[in-house]
C-alpha cells in the first residue's frame, strides 16, 4: 500500500492507454485517508475515479512455523553440502526457495 504517492512522469501510463479517455473510466484504488494526496499529485491526478478503501490488503505475513534448510545448490544447479562463496540457492522445509549470497 502506497500511502504517500511518489512523483511519476505525466506519460507513465501512456503505454497503457492510447488517449486520456481511460483515465475518466478507470478506477484507482488507494489506501483510506490518502485520496486527497493522490488527487493533488501530478500524473496520479489524471485518474478521475479515485476510491479509498483497501484496508483488507495484506500488510504483513507472519507464521509460527519454523523452516529449515533442506537442500543447497550452486548457480550451476549442483547440489552442495555447505555454503559456498557466491550465490547459493537454498530450498527450505516449507517448500520455498531462497537466493543467498555467501561471502
Amino acid at each position: 500500500m502506497i500511502e504517500e504517492p511518489f512523483e511519476i512522469s505525466g506519460n507513465t501510463f501512456y503505454n497503457w492507454v492510447e488517449d486520456h479517455f481511460e483515465f475518466t473510466t478507470a478506477t484507482l484504488y488507494v489506501p483510506t485517508g490518502t485520496k486527497s494526496k493522490y488527487e493533488s499529485t501530478p500524473a496520479w491526478n489524471m485518474f478521475k475515479n479515485i476510491v479509498e478503501g483497501i484496508e483488507n490488503a495484506v500488510k504483513s505475513v507472519e507464521t509460527d512455523a519454523k523452516t529449515e534448510e533442506t537442500e543447497r545448490y550452486n548457480v550451476s544447479g549442483q547440489r552442495i553440502s555447505t555454503p559456498q562463496k557466491g550465490l547459493n540457492i537454498v530450498k527450505m522445509s516449507d517448500g520455498t526457495t531462497r537466493k543467498v549470497m555467501c561471502k
